[in-house]
């Protein structure tokens, strides 16, 4: 189990993970209304990643992560005005022809 209270303040003045869950939730949400029916495209990094996964699973913080976070990956969660929901997560198929690895580096 995660202690909050050893790993609220790593950095002084920093936010709790359950800060940082309550932000990401309070902006996907506000993002969501904003575009309602719509369809939005957010870019960010793993740790907004890991609490939209969480949001849309209903996964708990205190739990370990059980879901992968590859890089450059598409994830489509959704919103219904109340309830998240998990509607693809860590697709790649974009990524076939990337030349991320090269044989002479």
């Amino acid at each position: 189990s995660r202690d909050e209270r050893q790993r609220s303040r790593w950095i002084e003045g920093g936010e709790s993970l359950r800060e940082f869950a309550s932000r990401i939730r309070t902006t996907l949400e506000d993002i969501a209304r904003r575009h309602r029916g719509g369809a939005v495209l957010v870019v960010t990094h793993g740790g907004v990643l890991d609490i939209a996964h969480r949001l849309a699973t209903g996964k708990g913080l205190e739990s370990p992560r059980d879901f992968t976070i590859p890089n450059a990956a598409l994830n489509w969660i959704g919103w219904d005005g109340e309830v998240w929901s998990l509607i693809a997560w860590a697709e790649q198929r974009h990524l076939g022809g990337a030349l991320d690895e090269l044989p002479n580096a």
